[in-house]
């Protein structure tokens, strides 16, 4: 005989909370990756940098699907506000401590890490010999969106979605996820996302606002970009 399955009130915000994920994610990772969508685009924008044209569209498709699309399902949620998934001014001032603290620490990761070759491979994600300033406001701007639709679908949606699970529950279901999203990356930075998702998940909680996990995001993000475009033996700055 089989069990009676009961739907919980708490049910619906669980499953609109990992449907988000997986949608936004899966949708990402395979159109952002397209060939077909990618040629398409830098066709558009023969005169730019294949590589730009890439990276951008990449960037964009992330905060379709991970941020306007989850974002768009919220109407369909009346149990959830944008300042219950954390996109608010409360306690500022802490978030701004904590960034203020992390910010360091990620800045020391990323010097050490930015001399390996390894780094050197992936990052800058825009494969240019020659930066300029215009550019790399270009992939600040990319790198800002990106990131605050990625915090706001795994900070944002899953870690709120799940927190009735109890709060260890929801920081572990949370880091986890978090650390298989950066599969495509090598096991370095999947395995680094494991701490950094713990961290940054409970500070997000403790603070209700998403503006630790992105601001730390950006840092590591920009950080890295830079670093690795200085230490890189084939890529300059330009001046213009």
């Amino acid at each position: 005989m089989l069990g009676q399955v009961v739907w919980q009130s708490t049910d619906t915000l669980t499953v609109w909370a990992l449907s988000c994920l997986t949608v936004g994610f899966v949708g990402y990772h395979f159109s952002a990756h397209h060939p077909p969508f990618i040629s398409f685009w830098q066709a558009r924008f023969a005169s730019t940098p294949p590589t730009v044209v890439e990276v951008v569209f990449q960037k964009m498709a992330g905060v379709v699907w991970m941020g306007i699309l989850p974002l768009v399902s919220i109407l369909g949620m009346p149990q959830i506000s944008l300042e219950k998934l954390g996109l608010s001014l409360r306690n500022l001032d802490q978030s701004l401590f904590w960034i203020g603290i992390l910010a360091p620490i990620i800045l020391l990761v990323n010097v050490l890490n930015a001399r390996k070759p390894d780094s050197w491979a992936m990052y800058p994600q825009m494969r240019l010999q020659a930066w300029t300033s215009s550019i790399f406001t270009l992939n600040i701007v990319c790198w800002a969106l990106y990131l605050l639709a990625y915090e706001f679908l795994f900070r944002g949606i899953l870690l709120q979605g799940t927190l009735h699970l109890g709060l260890v529950a929801a920081i572990a279901l949370n880091s986890s996820l978090y650390a298989l999203a950066h599969l495509p990356k090598g096991i370095k930075e999947t395995v680094g996302a494991i701490p950094l998702g713990i961290v940054l998940s409970y500070l997000t909680w403790q603070t209700q606002t998403l503006w630790i996990a992105f601001g730390v995001h950006l840092c590591l993000a920009l950080s890295n970009d830079l670093l690795c475009l200085y230490f890189h033996p084939e890529m300059q700055w330009k001046k213009k």
